[in-house]
């Protein structure tokens, strides 16, 4: 797809993005959920694993090149999205792996220096969340703790309503993953 066809509808995209990803995380679920994994691969997305009681942080894998990276990312983010409906502890690990797996994109082959910035700041909530998460129970489930101001005024839930490089990584994601309709 030429680009100038892409960034015709982003203002619009970005604004619903904003919107549904704040939405989606007052209730308790993540910005991973607004990455969705890619549907035409007909697969099953695994769910993660159990996480210990205790997590430990995930070690960071040698980068994959190119499209590894991102299929990588997509699938960290299929994982993290599905751990949104697990436990503290579940959602951890797979948060660590998201933030791993984006710190890996860098620098995003292709992308606009917004897309890179907005991938930055994706670690850096990926991170602040994961702090937050520590707080709480590990078998606490994620849904029953959403609400938590913590995690409402944090800088991730914040970020997604107001940083537009944020955004732009989000719909980078987005398109990346599969989870936006062919143009």
């Amino acid at each position: 797809m030429h680009a100038s066809h892409r960034s015709r509808g982003l203002p619009a995209r970005r604004s619903a993005v904003g919107g549904v990803c704040v939405l989606l995380l007052s209730l308790g679920l993540s910005v991973s959920a607004c990455a969705a994994p890619r549907s035409d691969e007909g697969a099953p997305v695994a769910s993660a694993p159990a996480a210990p009681s205790s997590p430990e942080p995930t070690p960071v894998p040698s980068a994959p090149a190119g499209a590894d990276r991102v299929e990588t990312f997509c699938a960290a983010n299929a994982a993290a999205s599905a751990a949104v409906q697990g436990t503290v502890a579940e959602d951890i690990v797979a948060r660590q792996a998201q933030a791993n797996a984006a710190r890996a994109l860098l620098p995003i082959e292709g992308a606009s220096p917004e897309v890179a910035a907005g991938a930055e700041t994706f670690v850096a909530a990926a991170e602040e969340t994961v702090s937050i998460l520590a707080d709480f129970p590990a078998d606490a489930l994620v849904a029953d703790i959403g609400t938590d101001p913590r995690i409402l005024q944090s800088q991730a839930v914040t970020a997604v309503a107001t940083d537009p490089d944020y955004q732009a990584f989000l719909l980078w994601t987005m398109d990346a993953c599969g989870s936006l309709p062919s143009e």
